[in-house]
């Protein structure tokens, strides 16, 4: 989360939607001013957090890059009508392509964070704790979590949508609109540390999960419906599309 008092602007992290290479990519535009502003830290980089939320509130319990904008207003950071004042935004990804994204993440990964439990996890095994997390608050909410919830406050729409879909040129504009810097490529940072072949592994059980199951595709999309009908108002898409390559592969519409 970024949260910028100089610019009255506040960049919100949907898991799951790129949102490490988004803040990673703000925070390098030099468009903040670092005694006044709050940034979070980006830990797969290693730039230094800015503590004055950190030492307000016990972090143990609340994970403040991932914060919805209700968060702010119930741990007393910002009131409903300064959030008003501010200008937010957060992207927001397809349902489908999401779901497998934290599939990906939650099954298998090389970095030196993942906990041994995530390894080699079996599909009725990940769909176990992706049930969990539709009631608790824990680490693994990045996939559980709704992402309408960093959206709206108190029943009013507060932050911006920016389409996942058409990402680089979402995040050029918002760095041109902050006077930041340009850069003349987005880089997927995430995807840029991992082995290809280890992608398509992952990738693979997705497909696995999703594609052949569908009654697992019919309770992710009930339990994702609010986001889905979100997106499809915003950007004129209606599909639950899983990720994109060189062959565009989506599953059916869905009504």
């Amino acid at each position: 989360m970024i949260l910028s008092h100089s610019k009255k602007f506040i960049f919100f992290r949907v898991a799951k939607t790129g949102s490490t290479t988004a803040e990673v990519m703000l925070r390098l535009s030099n468009a903040f001013d670092f005694e006044q502003d709050t940034l979070t830290g980006t830990r797969e980089w290693e730039l230094p957090t800015i503590n004055r939320l950190e030492q307000r509130y016990d972090t143990e319990l609340f994970d403040w890059t991932h914060a919805t904008p209700k968060d702010l207003v119930d741990l007393k950071v910002m009131t409903l009508d300064q959030l008003r004042e501010y200008d937010c935004y957060a992207f927001v990804r397809p349902i489908g392509s999401r779901f497998v994204s934290g599939y990906m993440h939650c099954v298998g990964s090389k970095r030196k964070w993942t906990r041994v439990e995530q390894m080699g996890l079996q599909p009725h095994q990940f769909m176990e704790r992706w049930r969990q997390d539709h009631e608790r608050f824990s680490a693994w909410e990045i996939i559980g979590r709704k992402q309408v919830d960093w959206f709206y406050c108190e029943g009013e729409q507060i932050v911006t949508p920016l389409d996942f879909n058409n990402y680089e040129n979402e995040l050029q504009a918002l760095l041109k609109k902050l006077d930041g810097n340009q850069f003349l490529e987005i880089p997927k940072l995430n995807r840029s540390i991992q082995e290809p072949s280890f992608i398509e592994t992952r990738r693979e059980w997705a497909r696995q999960i999703w594609e052949t199951q569908p009654e697992i595709q019919q309770e992710v999309l009930e339990h994702y419906i609010e986001d889905y009908r979100f997106y499809e108002n915003n950007f004129g898409t209606s599909n639950t599309q899983l990720y994109k390559s060189e062959r565009t592969e989506s599953v059916a519409e869905v009504g």
